[in-house]
């Protein structure tokens, strides 16, 4: 961890999306500006993302899934939990299709939440 970063600062809840992002950085011995820097976002928006007092626009996800080195479903379903959680009950993670590759060659997968009505939830 940077030594420079407050040991006592306060991060976003368990099983939310800052917590997550808070987590891996810390775990990587990562800085935040590096990890800003890296998504193409501010140092300030992202300690605040980690710290749960911002939100990310969901376009944005993949972007910092990506920086932190984190599968972007698990970065979405984190935001979803976090600031989408009566969405909860009425989405099912479907199995993943295969992988495949993208135009420049990196490898896929991609996986399909589904919106489940009322009658399927009960």
């Amino acid at each position: 961890m940077p030594r420079y970063e407050d040991l006592h600062k306060i991060y976003a809840p368990a099983g939310t999306l800052g917590s997550l992002l808070a987590a891996t950085r810390r775990r990587q011995g990562i800085s935040i500006a590096t990890m800003a820097s890296r998504a193409g976002l501010s140092v300030t928006f992202v300690d605040n993302v980690e710290r749960g007092k911002r939100s990310v626009d969901p376009n944005r996800i993949p972007d910092l899934a990506r920086a932190y080195n984190i599968p972007p479903e698990v970065a979405a379903w984190s935001w979803i939990v976090s600031f989408a959680g009566a969405l909860v009950p009425y989405l099912r993670l479907l199995p993943p299709a295969p992988e495949g590759v993208d135009a420049a060659g990196v490898r896929t997968q991609v996986y399909t939440i589904a919106i489940v009505g009322k009658k399927d939830h009960e």
